[in-house]
């Protein structure tokens, strides 16, 4: 196997800042949820466990594609920013707890 580009590598660790930063978000704005859409805590939680638990399934399922050359490491990388961007735009337009549950997991 050869070595990624730096290009690729610095693509990489950018879709990882933003899966990160947006798992960390949610506890920035956890007052303003529970103010604004009247969701209790252990509601966030949910959103929180479906998203992860998302994450630790798809993660070595991206990987395997990826190693056996089934798609390209650059258009999973674009996939996967374009497919979260989206999901984040649509649960910020989301009010109900389940379709935002169901959001999040996506996103993972």
């Amino acid at each position: 196997l050869s070595e990624p580009s730096l290009l690729m590598q610095v693509m990489l660790c950018l879709v990882a800042a933003v899966e990160g930063g947006d798992t960390q978000l949610v506890w920035s704005v956890a007052k303003n949820l529970q103010a604004d859409l009247d969701l209790q805590f252990s509601e966030i939680n949910y959103m929180t466990v479906a998203q992860m638990v998302c994450t630790n399934i798809a993660a070595p399922l991206w990987g395997i594609l990826a190693d056996r050359g089934a798609l390209r490491r650059k258009s999973i990388l674009i996939t996967g920013a374009a497919g979260q961007g989206t999901m984040v735009i649509l649960l910020a337009l989301m009010s109900l707890l389940p379709p935002m549950v169901v959001l999040r997991a996506i996103t993972g």
